[in-house]
């Protein structure tokens, strides 16, 4: 089944699920992106902490630790200089890291990552 034709309670256990994978399989020791981070790119190869997973925005909490279920599994992490944002499985999590890597220059932190 895909995503878009799951009911909402379909797919929050679905996240769940991969939160739990994700989770099993452990974090990076830093922070590497494959995507364009603008003005955040001093962030590449950082250590960070996690400060626990994004939860999905309701009515009724939509708070800075809350995101659009579509967007999730996303963690909070904290970087050593206290910046505190958002990081998706592709940023923090070692096989996601290593099959969505190429920037040819990033390839330099992966040697950090364990």
């Amino acid at each position: 089944m895909y995503r878009e034709d799951m009911t909402r309670k379909q797919e929050l256990e679905f996240v769940n699920k991969c939160f739990d994978e994700y989770e099993k399989e452990g974090f990076s020791k830093v922070f590497i992106s494959p995507y364009d981070l603008g003005e955040n790119i001093n962030r590449q190869g950082k250590s960070f902490k996690v400060l626990g997973r994004v939860r999905p925005t309701t009515e009724t909490d939509n708070g800075e630790d809350t995101a659009d279920l579509e967007t999730l599994p996303m963690w909070r992490i904290q970087f050593e200089d206290g910046e505190i944002m958002g990081a998706y499985p592709e940023e923090i999590i070692p096989s996601e890291i290593k099959s969505n890597l190429w920037r040819e220059s990033d390839k330099q932190y992966l040697s950090l990552m364990i």
